[in-house]
């Protein structure tokens, strides 16, 4: 019997490098309950407080005591419907916002596809349109230049974009028209690049630089009045200052070595 369990101890690797089989049953899966389930993101979640998400929105939804709320990240989560019809209400209702930031909604699937949570749909308005162009054909154009169009001018809108707000349009005569849109229960973005997932003093494409400002007062050599110049991007001069009317000290040495002893 000891010779048997030695020989099974050595036989065994701790780097066992053979996948594991999971069986095919379905104490293993959740696959029933999750059916009536709902995954969703925050765009911002650094503005939305996943707790408070969670507590809010089934009253937003008037299904409090029907629905749970899941946190599986910082910005995606799960709510488990007791009902169908409250699921698909809350679907069809969408987009929904919270803290004024959008949060991205869509039912469970057991594969996701690549785009999962990636895209909203909101409506769009498009104004000004020149009159000898206003035709559907037009604005079906128009709504493609901002996300995937369907019927009406609802669009298909990839949060990596910008939502514009306006679109220059070459018009075949050869002059322009400036094209505005107007998202439906779209609430913030990014006042620089017009995105829904952060805002402007988080904005990762806002490069600007400001340049130092420097002031310099020179002092004329009587001690009268001062002038006060700006220098812009110029640094002052090192080494110590002496002040007017007052002898430098160790005035033996040589500047450099009087900076120093200074």
């Amino acid at each position: 019997m000891s010779d048997n369990l030695h020989e099974a101890i050595g036989a065994m690797s701790i780097r066992d490098d053979d996948p594991i089989d999971l069986p095919d049953n379905p104490c293993f899966s959740v696959f029933e309950e999750n059916a009536t389930s709902l995954l969703g993101r925050l765009l911002n979640p650094s503005c939305q407080p996943m707790d408070e998400m969670i507590e809010t929105m089934p009253r937003v939804w008037r299904v409090y005591n029907r629905v749970r709320g899941i946190a599986l990240s910082n910005e995606r989560f799960q709510f488990m419907f007791q009902r169908e019809e409250d699921l698909v209400t809350v679907l069809n209702d969408r987009p929904w916002s919270f803290n004024h930031w959008m949060m991205l909604l869509d039912r469970w699937v057991p594969i996701p596809l690549k785009d999962f949570l990636t895209t909203v749909d909101v409506w769009v308005r498009i104004s000004r349109i020149p009159m000898n162009h206003y035709r559907l054909e037009t604005m079906d154009f128009l709504a493609s230049k901002v996300g995937k169009a369907f019927i009406r001018a609802q669009v298909r809108l990839d949060i990596t974009r910008p939502a514009l707000e306006k679109k220059v349009l070459n018009l075949p005569s050869g002059g322009q028209a400036v094209i505005e849109f107007e998202y439906e229960k779209l609430r913030k973005r990014c006042f620089h690049c017009l995105r829904l997932t952060h805002e402007r003093p988080n904005c990762p494409y806002l490069r600007e630089k400001v340049k130092p400002v420097f002031k310099e007062v020179v002092v004329s050599s009587n001690g009268g009045a001062s002038n006060l110049k700006d220098l812009v991007g110029t640094v002052p001069p090192p080494g110590p200052a002496v002040p007017p009317g007052f002898s430098p000290m160790f005035p033996q040495l040589a500047e450099e070595e009087r900076n120093a002893a200074l």
